[in-house]
């Protein structure tokens, strides 16, 4: 019970449910991809990605290209790395975020 309080209190300072998921979902794929489980890691990116996009979250969506480029390129699908690194770039360039911009063109250089 005082763990379900203070996860819920934490819920409500991030600032609500969906967002909350996604930040989760993002902070589990670095866990999976720093462990190599890249598969695992692709699939909270995606989830994060969802849930970023149902919010119109930019910043979020941004990272959790970013994070799916680095799983992707973790499963050696390059081509699908590319397309998301892409992806993230374009909104950190939207967002004025000069450096992920530079992060996202060094993680795919």
């Amino acid at each position: 019970p005082a763990a379900e309080r203070r996860v819920a209190a934490e819920r409500a300072a991030l600032g609500g449910g969906g967002l909350v998921e996604a930040i989760l979902s993002l902070a589990c794929a670095d866990v999976q991809l720093e462990q190599g489980r890249a598969k695992e890691g692709q699939r909270s990116a995606e989830k994060a990605l969802g849930t970023s996009t149902e919010l119109g979250d930019k910043k979020w969506m941004a990272s959790s290209y970013e994070v799916l480029a680095v799983a992707m390129l973790s499963s050696e699908r390059v081509d699908k790395s590319l397309q998301a690194a892409d992806k993230a770039l374009a909104l950190y360039r939207e967002l004025g975020d000069i450096r992920k911009e530079a992060a996202i063109l060094r993680t795919v250089s």
